[in-house]
């Protein structure tokens, strides 16, 4: 049976589901655990969504996104824990308390570096996002899709192919994007609310930042930081940097982009990293036992933010090398 009849089966068999993925959740993760929400509810089943961290502002126009709940609030009774978009149980943060009593989980995924920590696993790193999978449980369940749920699939695909411009885009991401927009969604108007939507407290994060970019001696590498100092100083939070990373990646002739930022922890710096070309961020993101896909990949590191960007860059540069 594959993964996907896998999945299918556990939600023919089950009443009482909760949904949830990674932290710091981004356009994926949401527009994915929402219309899986809603093909739940649907199906006349009980399905609850609980994330560690709070939906950004950027993506509060997305339908039901204001019944998502943080933290540990959940009472209810629980059969299923679904999560999505995330590659192992530490990033769902502090969800994981959820797993627990006998409850099964299912992972529906599509990081290579997955380490299926599931019952139920589905894990296909050739599928655009996440939002791309739950649009073929639609599909294969026969379950109708109206604007709303379109919209939550339309925007997932969306942000993580970098608005159809990543390397995870195929013939299939544009055919499903084609049908999407028959449910009578306005690309322009979807656009604009995930992009164009800024804060000028973001704005002023973002001009620190792009004041930090540095570019090795052979061009190939661009990186830049944002430490806890920034965002005190701007007023924005962590939760608002989506994209900051692509400024980096947009210069000519890089080949690898990364953005060091400090965490809330103390000598813990998490590394976002982007490639264009053959270079496989997620063999330099699994290094510091982090993860991902081949173009995008993440880690955190101990140490300084300088100490960070010392040890990241030596791997870096042997992998572009």
């Amino acid at each position: 049976m594959s993964g996907l009849s896998r999945v299918i089966d556990v939600l023919n068999r089950y009443n009482r589901f909760l949904i949830t993925t990674h932290k710091d959740p981004e356009g994926d993760s949401l527009g994915s655990q929402l219309a899986l929400w809603r093909l739940i509810s649907n199906l006349g089943k009980t399905a609850y969504m609980a994330n560690q961290d709070p939906v950004p502002t950027m993506y509060k126009f997305l339908p039901w996104s204001d019944n998502i709940i943080t933290g540990q609030g959940l009472k209810e009774e629980i059969d299923v824990i679904l999560v999505l978009d995330s590659p192992n149980k530490e990033r769902i943060g502090n969800i994981a308390d959820y797993i627990t009593g006998g409850r099964i989980v299912v992972t529906i995924d599509h990081h290579i570096s997955n380490d299926k920590f599931g019952d139920v696993n589905w894990v296909n790193p050739k599928a655009s996002a996440a939002g791309e999978m739950v649009y073929r449980i639609f599909k294969r369940m026969d379950m109708p899709f109206g604007r709303e749920e379109a919209l939550c699939i339309y925007v997932a695909i969306l942000t993580d192919t970098g608005s159809f411009r990543y390397s995870n885009t195929t013939h299939a991401t544009h055919r499903i994007a084609s049908e999407l927009l028959r449910c009578g969604l306005n690309p322009q108007e979807i656009a604009s609310s995930v992009y164009e939507t800024k804060s000028p407290q973001v704005l002023r994060l973002l001009s620190s930042a792009l004041s930090t970019i540095k570019i090795s001696d052979d061009g190939k590498i661009a990186w830049m930081r944002l430490t806890n100092e920034m965002f005190k100083s701007s007023g924005a939070s962590s939760n608002e940097i989506e994209g900051f990373v692509d400024y980096p990646r947009s210069l000519g002739g890089v080949k690898v982009a990364l953005l060091f930022r400090e965490t809330s922890k103390e000598n813990q710096i998490k590394v976002s990293m982007r490639s264009k070309g053959e270079a496989n961020v997620n063999n330099i993101a699994s290094d510091f036992g982090g993860g991902g896909h081949k173009a995008a990949s993440g880690c955190l590191v101990n140490g300084s933010i300088d100490e960070a960007e010392r040890a990241v860059l030596e791997r870096v540069r042997r992998e572009v090398q």
